[in-house]
């Protein structure tokens, strides 16, 4: 799967695969992804000099789907586990999920996430990435309403149909916009069960691995990774290298490295070979707040 979007101003190209394939390079950056399942290097930033690419690799966290529900179920920590089981018996909350969502339904997505990520001041949604990885077959949207029919949290997932992995892109909740800590601890309550629904998802849908994403380091938000550790998760490493094509994807790259340097203690350089081993989109340029995005 080839997708290309633009990022205001630089165009971006991302290839995912189950085997080796050339980058097209019709972009300002070309984007070489791999998830690491059993690391042997450790996290950190590589600067390749001969191409000016630059490789990140951060820890993530995954659940292993293979395993029997029950099996997957009892490794989640018992709170977690009691707060699915009220969300569903107590609050009695719906939970949908629509397979390659229609236009209007990834706008209203979008809108709803950027309200959220305007108040966390994280950047705002990539609408035309999701039509891309929709007009791919790729992409599915869930979310979690109450009897009232009110949305209380929502993602976007990237399905690797090569790799059996199902990816969270985007996660929103309606968190922000509560004025109770009853409302605040029920949406809580619907996060983790959209959370349960989409593990089991991934098992349905014959998957391999359902991937919570990197980890966060924003010392404010730390708390997102107590939050996927109590899933029961292990590690692995979301490998990603950046190749810029033109003089606006090394300023990108650049930009991305002085974003990522606060996070590593080194940076090592050496001659880049071209892995061409694409797995699974990673360290998604969303998080990166690049001044001319």
């Amino acid at each position: 799967m080839i997708i290309n979007y633009k990022r205001s101003v630089v165009k971006v190209e991302e290839v995912w695969s189950n085997r080796k394939k050339k980058l097209l390079k019709n972009a300002d950056i070309s984007i070489d992804t791999q998830l690491l399942l059993s690391p042997a290097k450790e996290p950190g930033l590589k600067m390749f000099k001969d191409s000016q690419a630059l490789e990140v690799c951060v820890p993530n966290y995954l659940i292993d789907v293979r395993k029997e529900e029950d099996v997957i179920y009892q490794q989640i920590h018992k709170s977690t586990r009691a707060d699915i089981r009220k969300a569903m018996e107590k609050d009695q909350l719906i939970y949908s999920e629509t397979d390659n969502p229609t236009n209007d339904e990834i706008t209203k997505f979008s809108s709803f996430y950027n309200s959220f990520a305007r108040r966390k001041n994280i950047p705002l949604c990539i609408i035309d990435k999701l039509f891309e990885i929709r007009d791919h077959d790729s992409l599915i949207m869930t979310y979690v309403k109450d009897q009232q029919d009110n949305l209380l949290c929502a993602s976007m997932l990237l399905v690797d149909k090569n790799h059996k992995q199902l990816y969270g892109l985007y996660g929103v909740s309606a968190r922000l916009s509560t004025n109770t800590q009853k409302e605040r601890n029920l949406i809580g309550r619907a996060n983790k069960f959209l959370q349960w629904k989409e593990i089991k998802l991934a098992k349905k849908r014959g998957m391999d691995w359902y991937n919570f994403g990197g980890e966060v380091y924003q010392t404010k938000d730390k708390g997102v990774n107590e939050f996927k550790r109590r899933f029961g998760t292990i590690k692995g490493l979301d490998r990603r290298v950046y190749i810029p094509n033109s003089l606006l994807g090394r300023i990108y790259v650049f930009l991305i490295y002085q974003k990522w340097k606060k996070n590593f203690n080194t940076c090592q350089t050496f001659k880049y070979t071209g892995s061409g081993v694409l797995y699974l989109p990673i360290i998604m340029l969303e998080s990166l707040p690049l001044p001319f995005i």
